[in-house]
């Protein structure tokens, strides 16, 4: 499955925008607060299957910002119809509607985990609906101040099963998943070897990965050498970060994988690398959409897909008043329109 559009309206600091021609590989660019990362946000929420999930996890990712719930809609909700509609269509499934609405009275169940994990108030809670033909899938998702959250949803197991998409933001201060749970994740679906594969291509000299217990027993991913072991955690920012990368790309083919600005941290030499690990999973058959500042990466993406182009779209996005414009440029285009790009990315 690829995605090949969305459109979003009332979403953060969206009030109406769309990306129309995604590709097996779509980079997002544009100046700060265009709607990049809101973009990002409103795939998972609209693609995955877990939408009640995914509210939580887009408004837990804001670290620094306090009573985030409101802030996933645009102006916080702080408007007539304090909702926000997403439109997510592919080249195989049915489009998938998302509406989500913002709610002060919380549910009673969700009210009582809440409370049982001593979460701070106040509480609000949202309701997101996602529709599919005549399925329907309804999650309520209560957060506390300080954005921990809990959710609840029904629906038909068909709107359950369909590819993964995952979000991944490397940054300093970013949300992923911890590197253990990764690791057993990749173990269990058969995709350590991928992953392994992938990362060797950045860490030479690697062997294998493996999880080790530390002295109080809980997991620790190390790089294994010939004659050694490193947990990857004092190996670098730049190596953690594409270790994270190469996990989330080592996804089944047909699945999406989202990346926020996958350049953090990094050396210009570990970009080109990155580029490697994205181009060779979009090879695979999962597409990559990512948002960065880079124009070292563009230029890399560029260079290791120089013999197929076709997969490859740079949409340069812009915002004002609420209103994003998108300018969509084709992979055989994005060298025409680098100085274009670049303006932005300086």
């Amino acid at each position: 499955m690829v995605i090949t559009s969305i459109h979003v309206e009332s979403l953060r600091g969206i009030r109406s925008g769309a990306l129309e021609g995604l590709s097996p590989l779509s980079v997002l660019v544009g100046v700060n607060g265009c709607g990049k990362s809101t973009i990002l946000d409103g795939l998972l929420l609209g693609a995955g299957s877990a939408p009640g999930d995914a509210v939580g996890r887009v408004v837990a990712r804001r670290v620094e910002l306090r009573g985030g719930g409101r802030w996933l809609f645009w102006r916080g909700g702080r408007t007539e119809d304090p909702g926000a509609r997403i439109r997510v269509e592919s080249d195989t499934a049915r489009p998938r509607e998302v509406t989500l609405r913002l709610m002060t009275d919380v549910s009673e169940a969700n009210e009582e985990k809440l409370i049982k994990q001593r979460a701070k108030p106040p509480y609000v809670e949202i309701e997101s609906v996602l529709v599919s033909g005549d399925s329907k899938l309804t999650a309520l998702t209560a957060l506390d101040y300080e954005s921990l959250y809990v959710f609840r949803q029904d629906g038909p197991r068909e709107l359950k099963e369909v590819a993964s998409v995952r979000l991944v933001d490397p940054r300093p201060g970013g949300t992923h998943a911890m590197l253990s749970r990764s690791y057993t994740d990749a173990v269990e679906d058969g995709r350590l070897p991928d992953v392994e594969r992938l990362v060797a291509e950045v860490v030479p000299g690697l062997t294998h990965i493996h999880n080790l217990s530390d002295e109080a027993g809980a997991g620790v991913v190390h790089l294994a050498f010939s004659d050694h072991s490193v947990p990857v955690a004092i190996a670098g920012d730049g190596i953690q970060t594409l270790v994270q990368v190469c996990f989330a790309l080592a996804q089944i083919p047909g699945s999406t994988v989202l990346l926020e600005e996958p350049e953090a941290t990094q050396h210009p030499r570990s970009i080109g690398q990155s580029a490697r690990a994205i181009v060779a999973a979009v090879r695979r058959g999962v597409q990559v959409i990512l948002s960065t500042h880079s124009l070292e990466l563009i230029d890399a993406l560029r260079t290791e897909l120089a013999d197929d182009l076709s997969r490859l779209t740079v949409h340069h996005l812009a915002c004002s008043g609420g209103a994003m414009s998108v300018i969509r440029y084709t992979g055989s285009e994005v060298a025409i329109a680098r100085d274009a790009i670049g303006e932005d990315l300086r």
